[in-house]
C-alpha cells in the first residue's frame, strides 16, 4: 500500500512539474529574443503558469499573455468560448473602453464611449499551450499607455517599458494613439 502511494505521489509530481514547465515554453513562431517587461520602470516577472512573452518572427510584434497584460493595466477579461465554427476569443474592458478579439482574426472591435471601430491588426491574438497572447503595443496604447522599447543585440534581449503615467490622463475620446500601429514590434 505504501509503495502504491509513493508511485502515485511521484507520478503526480512529474505531471504537475511538466504542466508548469510546458506553459513557459516559447511557441514555434517565437524568435530566440528574450523579452523583459517593465511597468513604470519596474521589471515585471510573469508567472510561469501565465505563459512567456515572445517576439513573433512572422509579424515582428511582441506578444504577451492576455491575463498578465490585462491584470497589470487594470482591465477585465471575459473569455468567449468556441462557437459552432470553432471561433473563440475574449473581450477586454476598462471603464468606457472595450476591445473584442477573436483568436487568429486580425480584426478587433474597438468601442470607446459612443465610438465604435473595426481595426485590422498585423498580429492577431494567438493561442499556444492553452494560453492566449495579444500584441503588447496595441493593447497598451488602446488603454492610453505609452510603450518604449530598447534592444540589446549582444544579450539578445528586448527591454520594453509600459508607462501608465504618460498618456493615462489624456482625453480618452482621442483614439488616434489607441489605433496607431508603428512599424516596429
Amino acid at each position: 500500500m505504501k509503495k502504491h502511494r509513493l508511485i502515485i505521489f511521484v507520478l503526480l509530481a512529474l505531471f504537475t512539474t511538466q504542466g508548469v514547465l510546458a506553459s513557459s515554453k516559447k511557441p514555434p513562431v517565437a524568435t530566440s529574443q528574450n523579452i523583459v517587461l517593465s511597468l513604470n520602470g519596474v521589471e515585471q516577472k510573469i508567472p510561469e503558469d501565465m505563459g512567456v512573452p515572445f517576439l513573433n518572427k512572422d509579424t515582428e510584434r511582441t506578444m504577451v499573455p492576455i491575463r498578465f497584460i490585462a491584470e497589470n493595466l487594470g482591465s477585465k477579461v471575459v473569455y468567449i468560448p468556441k462557437d459552432k465554427k470553432g471561433n473563440h476569443g475574449f473581450i477586454l474592458g476598462q471603464e468606457e473602453l472595450a476591445l473584442g478579439m477573436i483568436i487568429g482574426n486580425p480584426k478587433v472591435i474597438y468601442v470607446n464611449k459612443d465610438i465604435e471601430k473595426v481595426i485590422t491588426l498585423d498580429a492577431p491574438a494567438y493561442v499556444y499551450d492553452g494560453r492566449s497572447y495579444v500584441p503588447l503595443r496595441f493593447i497598451s496604447e488602446a488603454w492610453g499607455y505609452e510603450v518604449s522599447w530598447n534592444r540589446d543585440q549582444k544579450k539578445k534581449v528586448d527591454y520594453i517599458n509600459i508607462s501608465t503615467n504618460s498618456l493615462k490622463n489624456k482625453d480618452k475620446e482621442d483614439t488616434s494613439r489607441a489605433i496607431s500601429l508603428p512599424n516596429s514590434y
